[in-house]
């Protein structure tokens, strides 16, 4: 039987009778994976679960470098946070976290999305405190291996200075919209809602800090912006 074929009929079997009805002693870490993903798209969040934890099992018989952990954590955390779990999901992403930096080491650029994860998932909580160390180790880990001029830099320094923004730490963020900014005007499409929403944030942060006709001219802007077709 061909691996698409197995993967096929072990998520058909899972969707029916849940996994404990599927004899498949052949399935691989992967087949799990995959089979788990596959359940998820098809909203049946419990058997993708249990797919999940079982390719969970078997990846913490894995060595303590192998990356396959990260991965099912963070499949997991993933599907915590799209049932609405965000406790869960962020004791699995930190879970995740933790194995990526035991696997990988604390400055590999493959940390970074793992960081910025975690961040959002604070920051839509309200709990931007909790949000920026995650974001500045982020724009640490990716402008050190990207350089500053690039996007994924941009919107990481955009969630940072966001972070400080909605925390009152003014200052400190206006610098980091200023360079966010610098990269989006010249990446980003002139009608990109993310340009729109770190413009008006800025306009924020300009008021905040008595630079109110600054202000005034990049919140034209983004109602132009924001009323166009």
């Amino acid at each position: 039987m061909s691996r698409r074929r197995m993967i096929q009929r072990l998520s058909i079997c899972a969707l029916a009778a849940g996994l404990a009805a599927c004899q498949y002693p052949q399935l691989s870490w992967e087949d799990l994976i995959d089979a788990g993903h596959e359940a998820r798209l098809h909203g049946q969040h419990a058997d993708a679960e249990e797919l999940l934890l079982e390719a969970l099992a078997r990846a913490d018989r894995f060595p303590p470098d192998d990356v396959r952990r990260v991965t099912t954590l963070a499949a997991l955390a993933e599907l915590a946070d799209a049932q609405l779990r965000p406790d869960e999901a962020e004791t699995l992403y930190r879970q995740a976290l933790a194995a990526a930096e035991q696997a990988l080491g604390p400055a590999h650029l493959d940390l970074a999305p793992l960081l910025i994860t975690l961040a959002e998932l604070y920051a839509g909580q309200g709990l931007h405190a909790e949000a920026a160390p995650y974001y500045e180790r982020a724009v640490a880990l990716l402008e050190a291996s990207l350089g500053r001029y690039h996007l994924d830099v941009a919107n990481a320094l955009a969630g940072l200075a966001s972070a400080y923004y909605l925390q009152g730490y003014h200052a400190e963020a206006a610098p980091l919209y200023e360079r966010s900014l610098e990269v989006f005007e010249v990446m980003l499409e002139p009608d990109n809602v993310r340009l729109a929403d770190t413009l008006a944030e800025y306009a924020g942060v300009l008021r905040a800090t008595g630079r109110d006709i600054e202000a005034v001219g990049i919140e034209r802007r983004v109602l132009t912006l924001r009323s166009a077709p």
